[in-house]
């Protein structure tokens, strides 16, 4: 058993190890965000299921009305590690390392692209007045207020 577990970490390695060699040796600059991605899921990956408790950004948002929220410095943060789903020029989608789904609207200055591996309290877009901010878990929507 451990030495078919042994192959095929090994065979991942390989494969790991083409990629990476095939990116360096390409146009170097636009594959740097593209090995970065990769070894942060490969980072990801090696933490075996590891978890945040808190979905929460040390960032605090104020509720101006429903799910319309504000911070003084008119940008967007990322809630917890996790992954774009989605974007355009006025939205985001993060899938969050414990399972919610943070939705972003009413966006402008869009900084992420789909498949982005983000960290809590990366930098994500900048609104003009208030952006819409809400998660879902299993179907349910929650509040940024439920969630801290």
């Amino acid at each position: 058993m451990i030495k078919k577990v042994i192959k095929f970490l090994n065979l991942i390695l390989i494969i790991i190890a083409i990629i990476i060699s095939y990116l360096m040796f390409t146009n170097k600059e636009e594959n740097f965000k593209k090995l970065h991605n990769l070894f942060n899921v490969i980072t990801n990956y090696l933490n075996l299921g590891y978890k945040e408790k808190s979905v929460s950004s040390s960032i605090k948002f104020i509720n101006i009305e429903n799910d319309n929220y504000f911070n003084y410095d008119y940008q967007v943060y990322a809630p917890s590690n996790g992954t774009i789903l989605d974007c355009n020029d006025n939205s985001i989608i993060v899938k969050c390392e414990n399972g919610y789904l943070a939705i972003f609207e009413n966006l402008i200055n869009v900084n992420v692209s789909k498949f982005d591996v983000v960290y809590k309290n990366d930098r994500l877009a900048n609104f003009i007045e208030t952006f819409t901010f809400y998660y879902f878990l299993n179907g349910e929507k929650y509040t940024y207020e439920e969630i801290i």
